[in-house]
């Protein structure tokens, strides 16, 4: 192991790492790929072209590769965090009580903070709406994201609910629903509908804030 690594690794292991600097936790992170050489340097290229470390973790695949000049080797390593990071956050959530429309929209708020690629999740309800399962079901780019039906009800039927959520975010853009969005929240509503759970909420996360179809009369006019 290299001096920079090992002191890094040193750090990270007898050190509170709440107050580390973007410089420092990115140099470690690159200083883990076989391929990079100078992780300093390259830290100090991203946060200068980038400005923060939740902008390039933010980063999809094509736009590390492509965009901020990484190898694959790398892109895979920061992928596999991200990945990490995006689920230990989703389930973070588990034994939250969702209750209202403002309480949906706070609680995705808190959850997609940061997030630049559009997500689909899926939030699972006992009859007491306390969160059972939250999940990741789909990830895109900036403008759409696209999802596999039958995983997305697996999940749900696997999570033994009969309520659930979902939400998706509008990245750079306004929570206004499209027509897509109603397209997709009216197919959902009935697909589960046949197997005995109820969509009660989609809240959709823009630029200016969550959006809670069920408040704005968007979910009744589905229905």
């Amino acid at each position: 192991m290299d001096k920079h690594k090992k002191r890094l690794k040193e750090y990270f292991l007898n050190e509170d790492t709440s107050f580390i600097s973007d410089r420092r936790l990115l140099s470690g992170i690159l200083s883990f790929s076989d391929t990079v050489k100078a992780p300093e340097a390259l830290a100090d290229v991203l946060l200068k072209k980038y400005q923060h470390m939740d902008n390039i973790m933010g980063l999809t695949t094509s736009e590390l590769i492509n965009d901020a000049d990484i190898d694959e080797d790398t892109t895979f390593l920061i992928r596999l965090i991200i990945e990490v990071s995006a689920r230990r956050l989703v389930q973070s959530g588990i034994g939250r009580v969702i209750s209202s429309p403002a309480e949906a929209c706070e609680f995705f708020n808190e959850t997609y903070k940061g997030m630049n690629v559009e997500e689909l999740r899926i939030v699972c309800l006992n009859s007491d709406l306390k969160v059972i399962d939250y999940a990741i079901i789909a990830r895109g780019d900036q403008k759409i994201v696209t999802f596999n039906k039958d995983e997305l009800l697996r999940k749900v039927v696997n999570s033994g609910c009969k309520l659930c959520i979902i939400a998706h975010n509008h990245p750079g853009a306004p929570s206004t629903p499209s027509d897509a969005d109603f397209r997709v929240t009216n197919k959902l509503c009935k697909y589960l509908d046949e197997l005995g759970i109820t969509l009660i909420e989609h809240v959709i996360i823009g630029e200016d804030g969550a959006k809670s179809m069920l408040s704005e009369n968007m979910i009744s006019r589905l229905l």
